[in-house]
């Protein structure tokens, strides 16, 4: 028995297969934006964590513009009334700068005073007055403007080894110095009894005095560096004279000759000063005021010295004698740089 299909059944069967793609598409699409917008709906229900929480990062904060300088009233003033009151800030009498002792082993090798077991390092300058350096820090211009007004003042330094740390601590600021005075420097008063250790202070002294002048070199507006150092005891004037000594004619006696040497151990000790003084075009007449030693040098009994003491005018002669020694071995310097240019 052959079964006949229905009539109309293959009509119905084939609208169906022709329809099916296009309503399975419909519904589907259907599905895609029903759970479109209810993720987009959980999404606006789900709630805020906490900044800190691992599901959400910490929300970025908003920047905020620096303020112009031009709203500042300070900038706002011209540049000389901003000079005076950066000078009404800065400028004292006297700014003294001191150092503490740190009680312990000594550092390595490194042989701070006199071999004593302890290390001295930059404390901070005391004034009788408040001196606001964080003042500098305020802003770049401010820093700019401010600081060589800073250190035009007079800094009376505790010693030689003080100025040394103190130094290194200013960096690029010591181009703004111009006036420094040491106070004192621990120094026997009897070399004949101990030799070997007062030899041994002179070294230390003279190796700081090196290390001083490689970093004041850079100081273009140095005026004086007024140091408290007894030269003239025995064991620095004694022995061979400085390499490249300058002999100059005539009878050379008493204090004079003391006089000079000490000259000469000032320009090899600071020659870094005078080298970078000399190409900056420096006059040596300029340059030979800058080192200052102590008046005590020629006022005080000493052992070295014959006549032990010196009167008034003796003691301006010997100090007028260290001048125009450095003076000649300057335009020695100088005339020696010149040769070689041309």
């Amino acid at each position: 028995m052959i079964m006949q299909p229905r009539p109309g059944s293959s009509w119905i069967s084939a609208a169906m297969s022709l329809n099916m793609p296009d309503y399975l598409a419909e519904s589907r699409e259907a599905e895609r934006s029903s759970d479109h917008s209810q993720s987009r709906s959980n999404k606006r229900e789900r709630p805020e964590s906490s900044p800190g929480s691992p599901q959400q990062p910490t929300p970025k904060r908003l920047r905020t513009e620096e303020p112009r300088k031009e709203e500042s009233p300070l900038f706002r003033l011209p540049p000389e009334l901003r000079n005076e009151i950066y000078r009404i800030a800065f400028i004292r009498s006297t700014v003294t700068i001191t150092a503490k002792v740190v009680y312990g082993y000594t550092c390595g090798r490194s042989r701070f005073r006199w071999r004593r077991k302890n290390v001295r390092h930059h404390d901070s300058w005391r004034t009788t007055e408040y001196l606001p350096v964080a003042f500098l820090r305020a802003c770049k211009q401010v820093h700019a403007e401010a600081r060589a007004i800073l250190y035009t003042n007079y800094f009376d330094v505790q010693d030689m080894e003080t100025l040394v740390v103190w130094l290194k601590d200013l960096g690029t600021n010591t181009a703004c110095l111009r006036t420094i005075v040491l106070q004192t420097e621990p120094q026997g008063w009897l070399p004949s009894s101990t030799p070997s250790r007062y030899r041994t202070q002179q070294t230390r002294y003279r190796e700081l005095c090196r290390r001083a002048a490689r970093m004041l070199a850079t100081a273009e507006n140095l005026q004086t560096l007024r140091m408290q150092y007894f030269y003239n005891l025995t064991c620095m004037i004694a022995g061979p004279a400085p390499r490249g000594t300058f002999k100059r004619p005539g009878p050379v006696s008493g204090w004079i000759g003391i006089a000079r040497r000490v000259a000469e151990v000032l320009y090899h000790d600071f020659r870094s000063v005078y080298s970078k003084g000399l190409s900056r075009g420096h006059s040596p007449e300029r340059l030979c005021h800058i080192l200052q030693v102590s008046r005590n040098n020629w006022w005080c009994y000493r052992h070295a010295s014959s006549p032990q003491k010196l009167n008034a005018k003796e003691a301006r002669e010997a100090e007028e004698e260290v001048i125009e020694h450095l003076r000649l071995l300057l335009r020695r310097n100088l005339e020696t740089r010149l040769g070689y240019r041309a």
